[in-house]
């Protein structure tokens, strides 16, 4: 069964076509990797199938509920924001959900408010009801791989940690 499908892909900017007759399937299961020259229109590529641009012409369709999600090549190098919080973000509506909850966790002091806790217990229950616990263990899992701090800012990292 295939998850997603790029038909007939078209999209140039002025006279330079960036995708020319884009065709290509992902069925379930399959890993996929995309290779291509600088300028080859790789990120493009990925930026139609996040609906961040709109093609000339062709088509992208999604089977089911598929979710398509993607980080951006250069990330942010001035961001005060942390590094579970980038990579969550990424991650629809769960990713979203942890790294506020993440956020609200890292700001309370002796006294929370009560709209600080009642915020947060929102979150738990909507992270409960999509399983959005397991995202946040996936994350760690993968920042300790890396040997990313999940702590750190955006900022606070060297240009070989944020290329990480």
């Amino acid at each position: 069964m295939s998850l997603l499908r790029v038909q007939d892909a078209h999209l140039a900017f002025g006279a330079d076509a960036i995708l020319d007759g884009v065709d290509f399937t992902i069925e379930a299961g399959e890993r996929v990797c995309l290779v291509g020259r600088n300028g080859a229109g790789k990120s493009t590529l990925l930026k139609a199938i996040d609906s961040e641009v709109v093609l000339d012409s062709g088509q992208i369709q999604w089977v089911g509920d598929t979710k398509v999600t993607r980080l951006p090549q250069d990330p942010p190098k001035q961001s005060e924001q942390r590094v579970f919080d980038y990579v969550a973000e990424a991650l629809a509506e769960s990713g979203k959900a942890l790294a506020r909850y993440h956020e609200l966790s890292a700001s309370l002091t002796d006294s929370p408010s009560s709209a600080t806790l009642d915020e947060m217990d929102k979150l738990q229950n909507q992270l409960d009801a999509i399983n959005g616990w397991q995202v946040n263990t996936r994350i760690e899992q993968v920042l300790t791989k890396l040997q990313l701090p999940a702590d750190e800012t955006m900022a606070s990292l060297s240009g070989g940690w944020l290329r990480r």
